[in-house]
């Protein structure tokens, strides 16, 4: 189980990155945020839930998304039920109303990924699911989608088509650079909207280090 952070260091961090992420002028309106990460393992879901509790907290209507049908995790971090999700609502088998769950967090509310499908880019690239995420928009201040890592599927460069804005989640010395670089490539390459990156894990030398950096 990823740990939500609790002490007022991490949670200023992840309250810093919300505001730079709202008054960023590589977008508008950030209406929908896809977070994904290089490889596995860099902290993109533990990012994804964090930032919607801040935007939540902020007052924001938020909907955090579990959009990894691969290797979804949300439902289990935050104890929630995941008999249906969003692959039900895509391939209409359930609606918005069933689907999405409240947790402790007041504004924030939770759509689980669903039972995985056999083909997840292929319902994730349909026309239904480009509609669905069309209604979030409408439904939803922001909504806030973790992806799967994109070295391990098209799904990320998928679901980054689908919002308004991507943000790259790197854990500390372990993606080398020209990984790094080849990511933003894929992801430039289907014209997502990268807003930055997120380093994170980064040893605290000194007073006033943040976890958290947003490269813009």
């Amino acid at each position: 189980m990823v740990p939500l952070v609790s002490g007022s260091f991490e949670a200023d961090a992840y309250r810093r990155l919300r505001v730079t992420l709202q008054f960023s002028p590589r977008v508008e309106n950030l209406s929908s945020l896809v977070i994904t990460s290089p490889a596995p393992g860099d902290g993109k879901t533990t990012t994804a839930i964090n930032l919607a509790i801040a935007f939540a907290k902020a007052g924001n209507k938020v909907l955090l998304v579990d959009g990894d049908l691969r290797k979804p995790s949300i439902g289990g971090i935050l104890a929630l039920r995941n008999t249906a999700g969003l692959s039900n609502l895509i391939i209409g088998e359930e609606s918005l109303e069933n689907s999405v769950q409240t947790c402790d967090v007041d504004n924030l509310f939770v759509l689980t990924s669903g039972p995985i499908p056999p083909n997840p880019a292929e319902i994730l690239s349909s026309k239904k699911s480009r509609l669905l995420f069309k209604h979030f928009e409408q439904e939803y201040e922001i909504t806030i989608i973790d992806s799967p890592p994109v070295i391990t599927a098209s799904d990320a460069a998928v679901l980054s088509t689908l919002s308004s804005g991507t943000l790259l989640v790197v854990r500390y010395g372990k993606a080398a650079k020209s990984l790094v670089a080849d990511v933003v490539n894929q992801l430039k390459n289907v014209k997502a909207n990268l807003l930055g990156v997120v380093i994170n894990h980064v040893p605290v030398k000194s007073q006033g280090y943040q976890h958290y950096h947003l490269i813009r």
